[in-house]
């Protein structure tokens, strides 16, 4: 029986939720699936693509924004379709807005079925320019009918979607991000009296707020309280973050460097900060809980489907609350372990590798068949 081949297209081959997200689809494919890829240049994603076998199967198109680059758009289309026509590709798999209206296009024009994530809706975030959200708004409205399914990964991603995208309903389906389990040796099964030990993870672009996270550490050890701030991360706001770091000439705030097995470090944390604008479920917080690390994420996104009395929610910019939060665990061991033992338990029950991936081949099924 010959193989069912999908093609799965990401503009960003970076480190980050996206690539995290596809690596642990394709580490689970079930044996009759034949993936191929489309990015726009070599990165993360393709390092391990390639650790993997799938050398071969990689294919190089610059993907961006239809509202940015109409002649860009164009060659990828072009190209795109080219692609799928040697391939002979069953599905496309196409993953955030960028990616998803030269995929959409070349499903519509060659009949091929286009499953489509967002990973947040384009949309989405209260940073971004109100006009800029209005043209992304109209853009998903219409494009949506070119995808035969929708896959939000979060329950308020899907809900947002059928407040404002006409007859978009029927094509959406939750299926929460899911990773695979850890060793127990890498799971938290301590906590320090002092210091309290908090991490943040992130890609450090526009969507991402590091800055009022550091502000409401240097305020606490202003204040006495010793708590200690690592950042790890990558990304284009990179050296400004390095630098705010610096200006606050603070020895408990550091940036510690990139990671690509954020496993390895979270153990050694008590509490685990991702303040943003914007998400849809990070795949960083759900790592933490993993780890079992008590969490306090921004009240954005899915953000508040990963909190079960295993930590605290705040506003985006407010530093006075994410302060709340800290005062709150300091120096409770008790709380902490409380909340740790939440964080796992809520993990294991929604946020697997092996139930995001059935679901998940469930609906190539659905668009195969139909």
């Amino acid at each position: 029986m010959s193989k069912k081949k999908i093609l799965y297209t990401t503009p960003n081959p970076e480190l980050g939720g996206v690539s995290k997200y596809l690596l642990e689809i394709i580490k689970n494919l079930p044996e009759d699936i034949e993936p191929f890829f489309v990015t726009s240049y070599k990165g993360y994603f393709t390092e391990e693509l390639e650790k993997m076998g799938y050398k071969e199967n990689i294919y190089y198109i610059k993907i961006t924004n239809l509202i940015h680059k109409i002649d860009i758009l164009s060659t990828s289309i072009k190209k795109l379709k080219e692609i799928t026509k040697k391939l002979d590709i069953d599905i496309i798999c196409c993953n955030t807005f960028p990616a998803s209206v030269p995929s959409k296009i070349v499903g519509y024009l060659t009949k091929i079925p286009v499953i489509y994530l967002p990973h947040s809706w384009a949309f989405q975030g209260t940073k971004r320019k109100i006009y800029w959200r209005i043209l992304w708004l109209f853009l998903e409205m219409l494009f949506m009918p070119l995808a035969s399914k929708v896959i939000c990964v979060s329950e308020y991603e899907k809900t947002l979607a059928e407040k404002l995208i006409p007859y978009s309903n029927t094509k959406l389906q939750v299926i929460h991000n899911g990773i695979t389990d850890i060793n127990k040796r890498l799971i938290k099964s301590n906590f320090s009296a002092k210091p309290l030990n908090v991490v943040m993870i992130s890609r450090f672009a526009f969507q991402k707020d590091p800055y009022t996270l550091i502000d409401a550490v240097d305020d606490l050890n202003k204040n006495n309280y010793d708590i200690k701030l690592d950042l790890y991360g990558l990304g284009p706001e990179l050296n400004k973050v390095k630098n705010y770091i610096i200006n606050k000439n603070n020895n408990n705030i550091t940036f510690v460097g990139t990671i690509k097995n954020a496993e390895n470090v979270l153990k050694n944390y008590d509490v685990y900060c991702l303040i943003t604008f914007w998400e849809g479920l990070p795949i960083s917080a759900i790592e933490a809980i993993r780890s079992g690390l008590p969490i306090i994420l921004t009240d954005v996104g899915g953000d508040s489907e990963l909190i079960n009395g295993n930590g605290y929610l705040v506003q985006p910019k407010d530093k006075e609350k994410i302060k709340l939060a800290l005062i709150k665990l300091y120096n409770n061991q008790q709380r902490l372990i409380e909340m740790s033992h939440k964080s796992r338990e809520l993990y294991i029950n929604n946020y697997t590798s092996y139930e995001m991936c059935k679901k998940t081949f469930s609906v190539y099924e659905y668009v195969r068949r139909k």
